[in-house]
């Protein structure tokens, strides 16, 4: 086999291996509508066992700089962010409860965004 050949094989071998870049999901209404409702029950209970841990997560009940209304289109206002993708989706009126904003982080983070 020449030194060609071998070449081109491990590079097709290479590229077949190797990982693609996936591409992670876009969470949709569901999720929001989802995670809002999780977030206002923990909030609402108020307890140890209920609250999402925010030890060892100092900002898990901030937004971040950026965050912002989103357009309303007939639905609840929102917060949207470039920076952060846990907040899109949260119900603006509830921004300012740090235990709403953790839970909702929370709860995005366990549908997997």
């Amino acid at each position: 086999m020449s030194s060609t050949t071998s070449v081109v094989i491990a590079a097709l071998a290479a590229s077949v291996l190797s990982p693609w870049p996936a591409y992670g999901e876009v969470p949709t209404k569901e999720d929001f509508a989802t995670c809002n409702k999780k977030a206002a029950e923990e909030a609402a209970a108020d307890t140890a066992s209920a609250s999402p841990r925010t030890d060892g997560a100092p900002r898990a009940g901030q937004l971040p700089s950026d965050a912002r209304q989103a357009p309303s289109s007939g639905r609840p206002n929102t917060l949207s962010s470039d920076k952060d993708p846990q907040i899109e989706g949260l119900a603006a009126d509830r921004a300012n409860d740090r235990s709403y904003v953790a839970a909702y982080r929370s709860c995005m983070r366990q549908r997997g965004f």
